[in-house]
Order: C-alpha cells, then sequence, then structure tokens
C-alpha cells in the first residue's frame, strides 16, 4: 500500500524511497576516487571474504573443540549470537543502531556512486524499516544495464558496497 509518493507500506516493513541522493551518487561518482574504489574494491573483496572464512572456520573450530571456549559461550547465553543491538549483551542499544545505520548508507551509498561513475542509472535509493527500525537500505538502478554490462564494471559495483563496510 502506498502512503505517498516515496513511501510504501508493506507491513510491517515501511520502505521509504527518494531520488534526492541521485545528486551526491552523481557528484562523486565524477570524482577518480570513486574509480579507484571500485578497482580496489574488485581486488580486495576475494581476499577479504577469505580472511573472514578463515575466522569463522577458526571460531566454529575453537567452538566445538575447546572446552573454556563451550563454557565462556553457555555463560554468554544464546542471545550473543543474535547480532542485533539491545538483544546481544555486547551490542549497547543507540551507539550498536546508530552503527547498523551508517554500515547502510555507507554500503548502499558505494553501490550508488561506483554505478554512476560508469554512468549505470541510480533510479532510486532508500531505507528500509521494520516497526520503524530501520534494516535495510538499497540503491534501485537499472537491472537490464546490470545484466548486460560489461562483467568488470558490474563486478567493481557488486563490490564496492561491502568493500566500503570493510574500510569502515
Amino acid at each position: 500500500m502506498r502512503l505517498g509518493e516515496n513511501v510504501e507500506l508493506r507491513f510491517p516493513l515501511i520502505i521509504i524511497r527518494t531520488k534526492r541522493a541521485s545528486a551526491v551518487f552523481e557528484v562523486l561518482g565524477r570524482s577518480r576516487f570513486a574509480g579507484a574504489f571500485g578497482l580496489a574494491s574488485a581486488i580486495a573483496l576475494p581476499m577479504l571474504a577469505g580472511v573472514a572464512t578463515y575466522f569463522l572456520l577458526t571460531s566454529l573450530t575453537l567452538m566445538l573443540t575447546r572446552p573454556e571456549v563451550q563454557q565462556v559461550q553457555r555463560e554468554l547465553g544464546p542471545a550473543s549470537y543474535v547480532l542485533l543491538p539491545g538483544l546481544n549483551p555486547y551490542l549497547p542499544l543507540l551507539y550498536g543502531w546508530l552503527g547498523i545505520v551508517v554500515a547502510l548508507i555507507v554500503h548502499e551509498g558505494a553501490h550508488g556512486v561506483v554505478a554512476r561513475r560508469y554512468n549505470y542509472t541510480v533510479r532510486s535509493s532508500g531505507i528500509v524499516l521494520f516497526l520503524g527500525i530501520p534494516i535495510g537500505a538499497f540503491v534501485e538502478t537499472d537491472e537490464n544495464e546490470i545484466k548486460t554490462g560489461r562483467f568488470s564494471e558490474v563486478v567493481k559495483i557488486l563490490s564496492s558496497g561491502p568493500a566500503s563496510n570493510a574500510a569502515v
């Protein structure tokens, strides 16, 4: 159900769309930094994924084989597995959600900037709220352009979001 031109309600989700960020994507996309960042993202992201996989497998191995790690995990309780501020005992409510919002904006903003760097259409951008709590964001590009675009450009656009989160 549409609540206006820019707001859509799909209970319990609220989707807020805007075209205002397109001007920012356009300006930042013209910079040399955007092209260099896109290239660096495409190169660095597979290495970052490998390192992250190594750490996850190491953590899992420790949790399954070391009694002292298992004891600490039992003491922390199941809430420590949930990475939501306020539920996880180590993620403070206000700063945790602020960090999530910043991560969403930086991640999707990087997609938009690099997309504009290579002249892909950015139709809109926005945020997704679950009962008023921010849980996602998006930059809407032209799907046909992405499907038919040069492989090297599409890889740079897609890798720029996760790489920007790693950089932040």
